[in-house]
């Protein structure tokens, strides 16, 4: 089974613990992603707020091929 690469949390204290958490979140939903993809062959809807942090902190390139939702999980224009 697939294990997430370990993140390093030598020397965070508890100030660091909203960014380890949201390191954290954004790296488990990119892997999420790319693996509901490679499942269903096809792109995974994403609101806009997400797919912009994951395309900003892009660890692996797997976001990248997300598209974008409205709130209500509908594909603009459509």
């Amino acid at each position: 089974m697939p294990v997430l690469p370990p993140i390093p949390t030598k020397g965070l204290t508890t100030e660091d613990v909203d960014e380890l958490a949201r390191t954290t979140r954004d790296r488990m939903l990119e892997e999420l992603v790319r693996l509901t993809e490679l499942a269903r062959a096809q792109r995974v809807a994403l609101t806009s707020e997400e797919r912009e942090r994951l395309l900003d902190e892009d660890v692996n390139g797997a976001a990248k091929s997300a598209t974008t939702t409205g709130r209500d999980g509908v594909q603009p224009g459509l």
